[in-house]
Parts: structure tokens; C-alpha cells; sequence
């Protein structure tokens, strides 16, 4: 038999259980279940599965963990929460239960945010929706948890929503916002592993009049062709060229992304009508780098272009920077062709050729090579299909034990470049085998795929009755079946289930030596991404003028809702990213996929196991899953400090400096991924070089497996332009210039065409709709978006700088666009007066000059103004041909800001729950300039460390506590420490709950990025200096010692690595027991008060504080020592010592050693004789409370208080404290 479930289960979500039983002669029953396993409480209900011949002892059940506190305080005690499956049988098991653990996850359901656009400016309003569908992409009616975050990732609104399917909302982006990229959070209520968010950026900018893209004819540079062209692409939004100029410069980025220009390459060309094309030619570039091209292999090639608009001076940059240096420009892969093969059966070879840049390589030849140990090659070669795939089959030798798989490819005869991988056999105890065979190919829903079940069985094992077979899709069971062994084709029915890829199972049992064994294969299969519903947009006209009605037909074929939006394309010129996508949703549902391959298995095991299921059975056991994502998967794309620092480390060896760039050369990346064997082919040289190069190569090749070599992502900047030239009819004032509008829902009651109308704005553009339809029965669906343009022959462009100063002079251009054959003569143009902007006029008249307009060209008419008014001034321009009579008129407001520099004040006060109110002072500042706006921005936390915690737990939330540069062991302490006592802190309050799931798993890598990175700092004498080749400071050894002690609850720290610095330590200690810092820290800062302090008193007490922290794991005599000749040393100099920090520091030493010992008693009465306490606000410190050194002091007495349990004492320091901290959570001393 064989009962499977996934083998992560999700909170609150229904879950597919199978159950097959083989060889049953009459009915059998099994109930299953889920429970909690330490608590052994029921968490789901009892499903019973009645198996017999009229189900074919085979059937599909759904079970699901229910929500509730019990749930919940897993999620609390661990990251990685376990529930037991557990099945009940009397006719299957002797001892009626069988059990195995499966993955608990808070993940449910699927939420979608779309935002009306990508960016916005400070005091714009942000339009926001939040679809919620459930896992059978339904819309549902569920609690979801909405945050939304600014740029510094402080939460400034947050809110639980009942919503039914979709929730509509705004908020205002305060109008002294800083630029940065904010964030809407959403999660159903209490399952924060739903999270998901979208990002949007804001900054103050004014929409670009033109789009300028950089189009290479080729991808790629190759190091044999003799220029490099690319186009330059400039046109309006709504369509137009524009006539201007490029300047283009070029530069080289190399291996390490350095970016540097080569001067002497400079051009300069003339756009007419939107185009211009650039040649650069290769004899010039060599000249310029004084060396050849072939060196550049792997680099990139860096272009900047600047493109000017004649008429309105508007400019562009743009850059091209994923051009690479290529030998070959194609790519090979073959991560397609499974890892392991069935012996005696076909074996399928998955080859696919690329471009450089990723785009599939059509009708390329491609060679497939299979070596067996000790046999002739098995060679065959085929051209590659439009998705750049080529499929190859070869029949594979009973007595096969590994297969070295290569391909390559054919076209570049010099330079071809290749992959190889290497395939196990399939490890089966009797010698039965199983092996499916699919045609490569994407299908689609509709379709019917051939299967094809090849069994290799020995003669000798029996019969076998039935192949087996399900179907698993998003990580759940969609179809269960089977057919009997002489009928080896299935015709599998592709259903809309199945979208995006599925997986398909299939297995026999087979006698073993008197017990059944399984054999098993799987298979994935790509699946056309499409929506169960259809819906498709488009307007009756393709251009429409400024006013006009716009009808706009959507055709779907089913009932439900469609929400709207229309967003000016300009928009995308200036963020594209963030865009709510189709491919976006597949990516969501494919994210339930719990299998880790693309099919087979090392046994069937591992099988089932990398379908995503776990599972009873009678012949094998279920692996228990590790973690929610499989160990395969590359989860970042940059190079981690270890990989780098072993890359550097492979070549130490050699001290020759002609071997080492033998050794250099190996470890290069090779762009067309040559074997080491193949390049060492082309190296030239002695017989020691080769061999470095051969060995630098191999080690380099292991290791970037190992980190699954990043991949370059990014392709240039292009640009998609929007003019915010505006224009109106010859009527009609242009003044409404939205960068999106029509947002809302429409219903849509029956199949077939629904029309709905809308007047369009005034901009001239090109406008992009998006809809996506939401239904019952077709779930949800993002239609391709459509296009239509807002022009006009004639009309008038006017672009205001976002703001300006007043009574600043200014000059606004105003541009004339004739679009029309023939020339304007006499074309008036005129600046409306208005109160508060001074003109070139002397009385209150329109401004009014006149041009002439030639055919297809724009003409710039310019005003000298200046503002004298704080506010909006609204800027009138108006423009008309009395012989034609064509004319247009436009308004947009000029934004007027007080004169001044912004600045701000920081306050934080402590909230004392028994007053119901509390009053601040806030005096405006006497030099504040006259007319300006003042603002106040509270941010209010329920739990006083909830913020500062967060930070912590990233190295971009350190960043924002602690502004210091990365680099030398003591920079890199500073961001590995405050991590480590967050985690502290969260475990020991159990408090992960409120933090996203993935945060804990985010800053234990820090750490072990830091502790991997101090390592290199680490000295022979287990001593730590700034750098290598800095001398030793004792302070630091001793800080490093601390953490890396607490460490060990967390990541893997070798013991030999604290020993060695500890007894570093012990030997620092001086004649008088004191510990002395010869060489202090470069960062002095960095060490607080130590720094300011009496130091040999304050250090001392530092070691000790350190020393005696690591007893509770090393137990040492020797410390022991140490640290009571450290007690003494110190008490002896408390009684002199007049330094209020160095009495903190010593006071909590003492206390931390013994804190009922008459020496920790002195020290109390000592450091609360120098506190000072500020009796109206109930608060006490220490120091002169306004620096660094105070807060630290302060920190230290804290500390010491905390060790008394003398909470009455602690509170009004910790309230002092906590007024200490600045507005995003951190404090002004690293310590």
C-alpha cells in the first residue's frame, strides 16, 4: 500500500490525502488524521477512506489543520513547526497506527496588491487594491492584515480588513516624504507566511516628454566582429519622433561590475524623426584600451547616451550595460535532463541553446554526447526548435552505473561552447526498473499527452499487475489512477488544474525476496500558462483627441467582476518595475510546487520525495522535510563573502607571480563554459603553468557550484517615454492631466462583449489599459494589456519644473508641435497674467508673442517669470493660427515653495499608561522662514523594542541604527551583534510572531556572514586587530569573544576558535591584574566609553564582563583565575575612581561575577550616588544626558539594575533610555 500527503501542509487549507492499496482482495478502511505530536491533540477531523473494488482500492480525500491557539504556538516555539500524519487500519497494520511528521506552514490562499502606478510624488495619493483568493484561485472572504511602509520601513499604517474578494483603498504620501521605495504589506489575518507585498517609489519628478531606447542589432559583442551597432530609438509617448542630438560615450565593466569609460570614443549624432544609429568600431576600442579585444572576454561593454530635444531642451540619459564580450554568443544548458537514469531503458537528454542574454537560439545544431566508463561515446546531433530545445534520446545499457552527459554546440567551429552533468543509476534492491517517457514540449489545457511507462523488471520477480499513477500539481494530488502493466501508453487529459506545471508519478510494486518492493519515476511537465477564464480588452479606435468618448470593449467568456485602470505610459519611462502581471500570478500558484527536481529520483525514496510528498508504505519510509524550499534552489544571486574570500584563497599557493596569473586565468569565469580539460587545450606555456591553471580552474568550477554561480540579471534601462505634452481641441482648455484614471470595478453579468465609456483626459499620450476579471467559476485572470493614443495635429507642450523657490526667475518654455504638412506663419502665443507672477508686462496683460510653425516640427516659445506667492499658480498658455484656425490651450499649475532648507527635530517620550493624556511643547523655530509650513509626524509603538528589534534583524535594518562602512573585523561586529541580541531577545520573550517568518532565518545568515568574515580577521594567538596586518586590541578580541559565545545557540562556532581567544585574553592581563589596550580600536567610536574613559578600569572590567559570560559554556580554571584577580584589581580602584562610566561598567562586572559580594554591593551604592534623576519627568541617567557616553553609562546601570531585579529602580532608567532613541529605533552609541 501507499498513503501520501504533501510534505508541507498548510494552516487552514485543504489538503489532498491518497490512498492506494495493491493486491487487496476485499474492502479495507484507514482513517487518517493530523495531531499535534507533544501535546497529542487532534488538529484536524478523522477521514475515513473506504478502499474496494469499486474505486479500485484507490481514492483521494481532503483533510485540513484547522486554525486555532494551538496552531498558533507552534509558529511561536519554532520557525519550522512539525504535525503528525497519522493513519489508523486494522486490515493494513499490525499495530492498527502509522505515522510520519510533515512540515506545518502558515502559507495559504493567494493575495494580489496593484497599485495605479509605479511611482509618485510626495502629497500625490496612492491607489491601491488587494485581491484574496483561496488555493483553488477563488475568490474568498477572509481577514487579511494590511501595512503599509515608508522608505525607512516604518510601518505608517497598519489595519486588519474583512474583505470579500477584493478591497479597494487610498492614502496620501505626506508631502516632506523622503525618495525611496515604500511598501504595502498584506497577510491573512494570523498566517504570516501568506505575506506578500508591493513596492512602489516615491520622489519628486515631472513626467519625461520623450522615451529614448538603446536597440543593439546583436546582444552581444563578439570579439571577432568588426563594430558593434545599435540603434538609438527616441520618440513621443504618443508615437512621434522627435528631432534632437545624441552624445555617446563608452566604457568597460568589468568581472567586478567596475564601471570605466574610455576617453577618446566620444560621439556625437543627429536624431531625425526618432532615430539615429552609433558604430563602434573595433580597431578604435583596442586602440583606446591599448590592448586586444580577446582580453575583454567576459567584460561587458558599458554605453551612456545623453539625447537632447531640440525644441524643448528636455534631455534623457539613458544606458546600455548587459552587452558582453563573447567569444561565443550562445549558451548552452542542459538543467532539463533528469540527474538520474534508469539502466536498459531510454534515457532522455534535454539540451537548450541560448543567447547571451537568455533569448531562446532557433535552428542552431547541437551534438549530445553519453560516455559510459570505459565505452565508445554515443554521439547524435539535432537542430534546436524556436524555444531553443532539443530533445535526444539514447538507449541506455543494462549495466550502467553512471552516465558523463555533455552537449555542445555546433554552429561556432573555433569557440563552441558546452555544459556537461553527470547522471546516476536508479538504486532499486531487486534490479526492477521504471522509466517515462513524455514528448518534450509545453502543452497546453485541452491537450492530450502521450505517456509512455517503460519497465525493466527481472524475469524472476513476479508479475507485474498494475502501473500507478498520479498526478500532483501545486503541490496537491489532482488525479490518482491506474492501468494494468500490459498497457503501457497513457493519454493524460491536460485540465486548467494543471496550469502552471504539474508533476506526473507513476510506480509498480514488484516481489522482493518475499516482500513487496516499490519502483517509481516522475516526470515534470511544463504547462502553457493561461487562465481558466478569458477576458480580452481593446477600445473601437487606436487614436482618440483630448475629451473624446472612449469606448472600451471587454470580451470574457463568463460572468464576474473586471477592475480597471488606464496608466499614461510616460509613466514606465520612469519606473516600470512593480507592475501587477500575469506572469506574476503563475509565479504565485507555481510557488505551492513542493517538488525539488525535474523528475526521477536516486530510489524511490527520493521519488515520491521530489514530487513533494510524504508518505506510508509497507516497503519504504518517508524522509521528514527540512525546510519549506528545496536545498537546490539558488536564493541569491550575489556572490556571499565566503564564496568570495575561498575564490581568493584557491591561488594563495602559488608565490610565483607568473604562476599566479596562470592560476587567474584558470579561475576566470568562462562565458561559454568550456571545461577546464577543453581550455586547458588553448593554454600555451611551461608544463607548471598549465598544471596551475588546470588546478586554480577545477577548484574554481567546485566552488561556484557550490554557490550555483550567480547569473548577471538586468537588462538596460530602456525607457518607455510619455510626453506630458498637453494639448486641447481648439475649444477646449487642456488642464486635467491624470497619470491614471479609470479606476474601478465593473460588473460584467454575462458572457460575450460588455462595453463601458469614459471621457478621455487631456494629456497627449499613449494610454495602457489593464483589467483582470474575478469569478466564482473561472477564478482570476490578467488580461494582456491594450494601448490606445490621445493626439492632436496641433497643440501646445508645457513642462514646469516640480518645484521652485520663490521670487526665483525662471524661464518657461512653452513648445508648439505642427504635426501638420504644411507651415503656420503667423502663430500667437500667449502667457495668461495672473496674481502673484511677476512678467516681462508692466500692467496686468497676457504676455503674447508670435512664431512661425513649420510642418512636422516643434517650435519653443519661452517666458521669463518669477514667482512671489507660496502656492499653486496656475500657468496659462495659449496658442492659434487665425488663417487655419487651428489652436489649443493649456493649464498646469506652477508649484511654489517657501525659500529656506528643510530641518528636522526628533523627540521621543514614553507613554505612562495612567495618564490619559500627555502635552508636548513644540516651539516653532525663531529663524523659520515667513509663510513656510511647519509638520509633526508621531510614530507610536505598542512594545517599546519592537522597532529597534526589527532593525536588527537585517543588515539594511542595522544600517538604518548604525551608519558605518563594511569592511575590517571591527565594522563587521557592529552589524553582527545587534542580530545576535535580537534573536535573543525575540526567543527569550516569544515574540517571532510578530515578525515575518523569513526574518530569523534572514539575520542567522548575517551572523554566519559575519562569523565567516571575523575568521579571516583571526590571528594565530586567537587575537583579533582591525585588519590582518593591524595589531591586536584586546578590546576587540574581548567583544568578539562575547558574541561569538552567544553565537553558538545559533550557528555552527568551532569551540577552537573562542578557546584560542580567550586564552589570548588571559595572557593580556597585566602584573596588577588590570587589562590594558596598547592598541585601541581604529573606530574609536565604536568602543563607547572605553574610549573616553579611565580606561585600564573601564577595559577591565569590559574582559571581565566577557571572560565571565563564556564560563557558562567553557568551564576554565584558568579564567576563573583571571577573573579574580580582574575583582580585585577593580575594587581596589572603584574607591579612587571619579569617571561616572567607568563606575557603570565596573558596577555591572562586579555584579555579573557575584551580586550578593560586598564588592557589587560598594559598586551599587558608588553608581547610584553619581545618577542624576530629573524628578518631573520620572526619569534617571547618568552622565550629562545629552551624548553617546551618557546613553551607554546609562545602559551599563541598566544592565546591573536588571541583575538585582530592582524593577522599580530599572523603570525610570529604562524610560530615559527609551527617549534616547531617535526616530527609526536607534541610538546614537554603537555600544
Amino acid at each position: 500500500f501507499l498513503i501520501t500527503a504533501p510534505n508541507v501542509i498548510h494552516l487552514g487549507t485543504h489538503e489532498t490525502i491518497t490512498v492506494q492499496v495493491h493486491g487487496a482482495q476485499r474492502p479495507v478502511q484507514v482513517t487518517a488524521y493530523l495531531k499535534d505530536e507533544t501535546k497529542n491533540q487532534l488538529l484536524s477531523e478523522r477521514i475515513i477512506f473506504n478502499l474496494n473494488q469499486n474505486n479500485n482500492y484507490q481514492e483521494m480525500k481532503k483533510v485540513m489543520v484547522k486554525p486555532g491557539t494551538l496552531q498558533q504556538d507552534l509558529f511561536k516555539k519554532s520557525n519550522r513547526p512539525y504535525v503528525l500524519l497519522v493513519t489508523e487500519s486494522r486490515e493494513l497494520y499490525k499495530e492498527t497506527v502509522q505515522s510520519t511528521r510533515i512540515l506545518l506552514s502558515s502559507k495559504k490562499g493567494y493575495i494580489f496588491i496593484q497599485t495605479d502606478k509605479p511611482i509618485y510624488t510626495p502629497s500625490s495619493k496612492v491607489k491601491y487594491r488587494i485581491f484574496i483568493l483561496d488555493n483553488a484561485m477563488r475568490p474568498t472572504d477572509d481577514t487579511v492584515t494590511v501595512a503599509v511602509l515608508n522608505s525607512k520601513g516604518m510601518v505608517v499604517k497598519k489595519s486588519d480588513r474583512k474583505i470579500k474578494t477584493a478591497f479597494s483603498e487610498n492614502f496620501e504620501i505626506p508631502d516632506i516624504a523622503e525618495p525611496g521605495t515604500w511598501k504595502i504589506k498584506a497577510w491573512f489575518h494570523q498566517y504570516e507566511m501568506s505575506n506578500v507585498s508591493a513596492e512602489f517609489e516615491v520622489k519628486n519628478y515631472e513626467l519625461p516628454s520623450f522615451e529614448v531606447k538603446l536597440i543593439p542589432l546583436q546582444p552581444y559583442y563578439h570579439i571577432r566582429n568588426e563594430n558593434f551597432v545599435f540603434d538609438i530609438e527616441a520618440k513621443h509617448s504618443y508615437g512621434k519622433g522627435i528631432q534632437g542630438v545624441s552624445y555617446v560615450r563608452f566604457g568597460i565593466i568589468d568581472e567586478n561590475e567596475k564601471k570605466v569609460f574610455l576617453p577618446g570614443l566620444e560621439q556625437q549624432l543627429s536624431i531625425q524623426n526618432g532615430k539615429g544609429r552609433v558604430t563602434l568600431n573595433t580597431p578604435l576600442l583596442e586602440e583606446k584600451l591599448r590592448k586586444s579585444i580577446s582580453t575583454l572576454e567576459g567584460f561587458h561593454l558599458y554605453v551612456a547616451v545623453t539625447t537632447v530635444e531640440t525644441a524643448s531642451g528636455e534631455m534623457r540619459e539613458e544606458e546600455l550595460s548587459n552587452v558582453k564580450f563573447v567569444k561565443s554568443p550562445y549558451v548552452v544548458d542542459l538543467s532539463n535532463t533528469k540527474k538520474y537514469f534508469v539502466p536498459g531503458a531510454p534515457f532522455s537528454v534535454v539540451a537548450s541553446v541560448t543567447l547571451i542574454d537568455g533569448s531562446p537560439a532557433a535552428s542552431l545544431p547541437v551534438t549530445a554526447t553519453v560516455t559510459l566508463p570505459g565505452k565508445l561515446p554515443m554521439k547524435k546531433t539535432a537542430l534546436s526548435n524556436k524555444e531553443g530545445l532539443i530533445p535526444f534520446t539514447f538507449d541506455i545499457p543494462g549495466d550502467a552505473q553512471m552516465l558523463q552527459i555533455m552537449a555542445e554546440e555546433g554552429k561556432e567551429k573555433l569557440e563552441s561552447p558546452e555544459t556537461s552533468i553527470r547522471a546516476e543509476r536508479y538504486q532499486s534492491a531487486s534490479l526492477n526498473y521504471l522509466s517515462i517517457s513524455i514528448p518534450h514540449t509545453v502543452v497546453a489545457p485541452g491537450d492530450t499527452l502521450r505517456i509512455t511507462l517503460n519497465d525493466i523488471h527481472q524475469s524472476g520477480s513476479g508479475k507485474i499487475d498494475y502501473f500507478y499513477y498520479m498526478v500532483v500539481a501545486k503541490g496537491q494530488a489532482e488525479l490518482l489512477g491506474r492501468i494494468p502493466s500490459s498497457n503501457k501508453i497513457i493519454n493524460l487529459k491536460i485540465t486548467e488544474k494543471m496550469v502552471p506545471a504539474f508533476r506526473f508519478l507513476a510506480y509498480y510494486f514488484i516481489a522482493n525476496e518475499g516482500r513487496q518492493e516499490i519502483v517509481a519515476d516522475s516526470v515534470w511537465v511544463d504547462v502553457m500558462d493561461v487562465c481558466e477564464g478569458k477576458i480580452k480588452v481593446r477600445t473601437e479606435q487606436e487614436i482618440y483627441e483630448p475629451t473624446d468618448n472612449v469606448n472600451l470593449l471587454i470580451e470574457m467568456d463568463h460572468a464576474g467582476t473586471v477592475a480597471l485602470a488606464v496608466v499614461d505610459k510616460a509613466v514606465f519611462i520612469l519606473n516600470k518595475k512593480n507592475k501587477l502581471t500575469a506572469k506574476k500570478v503563475f509565479n504565485a500558484m507555481n510557488s505551492y510546487d513542493l517538488g525539488c527536481s525535474v523528475g526521477g529520483g536516486a530510489d524511490s525514496v527520493q521519488v515520491l520525495t521530489d514530487v513533494g510528498l510524504a508518505f506510508l508504505s509497507d516497503t519504504i519510509k518517508s524522509n521528514v522535510r527540512e525546510g519549506y524550499k528545496c536545498l537546490q534552489v539558488t536564493r541569491r544571486q550575489k556572490r556571499s563573502l565566503d564564496f568570495q574570500k575561498k575564490m581568493s584563497g584557491i591561488g594563495i599557493k602559488y608565490q610565483n607571480t607568473d604562476l599566479q596569473k596562470c592560476c587567474e586565468d584558470g579561475m576566470k569565469l568562462n562565458p561559454m563554459r568550456f571545461s577546464c580539460v577543453k581550455r586547458l587545450t588553448r593554454v600555451a606555456g611551461s608544463p607548471e603553468c598549465r598544471n596551475a591553471f588546470q588546478d586554480c580552474c577545477e577548484k574554481a568550477t567546485a566552488l561556484r557550484k557550490e554557490a550555483k554561480r550567480r547569473s548577471r540579471v538586468g537588462l538596460a534601462r530602456y525607457y518607455d517615454d510619455h510626453e506630458e505634452v498637453f494639448d486641447e481641441t481648439s475649444v477646449n482648455l487642456r488642464s486635467y492631466f491624470p497619470e491614471s484614471w479609470w479606476w474601478n470595478f465593473e460588473e460584467v453579468k454575462n458572457p460575450g462583449n460588455h462595453s463601458v465609456e469614459n471621457f478621455a483626459p487631456d494629456s497627449i499620450t499613449t494610454w495602457e489599459v489593464q483589467a483582470i476579471s474575478i469569478s466564482p467559476q473561472k477564478g482570476f485572470c490578467i488580461a494582456d494589456p491594450h494601448t490606445f493614443a490621445v493626439f492632436k495635429d496641433f497643440f501646445v507642450s508645457l513642462r514646469l519644473p516640480y518645484s521652485v523657490r520663490r521670487h526665483e526667475q525662471l524661464e518657461i518654455k512653452a513648445v508648439v508641435y505642427n504635426y501638420l504638412p504644411n507651415d503656420l506663419q503667423v502663430v500667437t502665443v500667449t502667457m495668461e497674467a495672473v496674481k502673484g507672477l511677476c512678467t516681462a508686462e508692466a500692467t496686468e496683460k497676457a504676455v503674447q508673442l508670435t512664431l512661425v510653425a513649420k510642418g512636422n516640427s516643434a517650435t519653443p516659445a519661452y517666458f521669463s517669470v518669477v514667482p512671489l506667492t507660496v502656492g499653486e499658480i496656475p500657468i496659462t498658455i495659449t496658442a492659434f493660427d487665425t488663417v487655419s484656425g487651428h489652436s489649443d490651450s493649456i493649464r498646469k499649475n506652477l508649484n511654489v515653495v517657501a525659500e529656506g532648507i528643510l530641518q528636522r527635530e526628533e523627540r521621543t517620550i514614553c507613554i505612562n499608561s495612567a495618564l490619559k493624556s500627555h502635552t508636548l511643547d513644540l516651539n516653532r523655530p525663531s529663524d523659520m522662514v515667513p509663510g513656510s509650513d511647519s509638520h509633526v509626524f508621531v510614530s507610536l509603538k505598542g512594545n517599546i523594542m519592537d522597532e529597534s528589534v526589527e532593525n536588527c534583524l537585517s543588515l539594511t535594518g542595522v544600517e538604518k541604527l548604525i551608519q558605518v562602512p563594511t569592511g575590517c573585523a571591527e565594522q563587521t561586529m557592529v552589524k553582527m551583534a545587534p542580530a545576535v541580541y535580537a534573536i535573543e531577545y525575540l526567543d527569550a520573550s516569544e515574540q517571532w510572531a510578530n515578525f515575518n517568518p523569513e526574518q530569523k532565518e534572514e539575520a542567522i545568515k548575517m551572523i554566519e556572514k559575519g562569523y565567516t568574515r571575523l575568521l579571516e580577521f583571526q590571528k594565530v594567538d586567537g587575537s583579533y586587530g582591525a585588519f590582518k596586518t593591524t595589531p591586536s586590541s584586546v578590546w576587540l578580541t574581548a567583544f568578539i569573544v562575547k558574541v561569538l559565545t552567544r553565537c553558538r545557540e545559533y550557528i555552527s562556532v568551532q569551540d577552537s576558535h573562542i578557546r584560542n581567544s580567550i586564552s589570548y585574553l588571559i595572557n593580556q592581563q597585566q602584573a596588577d591584574d588590570s587589562f590594558h589596550d596598547h592598541h585601541p580600536v581604529l573606530d574609536r567610536t565604536m568602543q563607547g566609553g572605553i574610549g573616553s574613559a579611565e580606561e585600564d578600569l573601564a577595559l577591565t572590567a569590559f574582559v571581565t564582563i566577557a571572560l565571565q559570560q563564556t564560563l557558562q559554556v567553557y568551564e576554565s580554571p584558568d579564567v576563573v583565575q583571571v577573573i579574580r584577580g580582574a575583582v580585585s584589581y577593580m575594587k581596589n580602584q572603584l574607591s579612587r575612581n571619579t569617571n561616572c562610566y567607568s563606575t557603570a561598567i565596573t558596577a555591572y562586572a562586579l555584579t555579573l561575577v557575584q551580586s550578593d559580594s560586598e564588592e557589587a554591593r560598594f559598586a551599587k551604592e558608588k553608581l547610584r550616588g553619581c545618577s542624576v534623576f530629573d524628578a518631573a519627568k520620572q526619569q534617571r541617567y547618568w552622565g550629562n544626558g545629552n551624548d553617546a557616553v551618557s546613553v551607554e553609562t546609562t545602559a551599563y546601570a541598566l544592565l546591573q539594575t536588571l541583575l538585582l531585579k530592582d524593577m522599580e529602580y530599572a523603570r525610570p532608567v529604562a524610560t530615559w533610555l527609551t527617549e534616547r532613541r531617535n526616530y527609526g529605533g536607534g541610538y546614537c552609541s554603537t555600544q
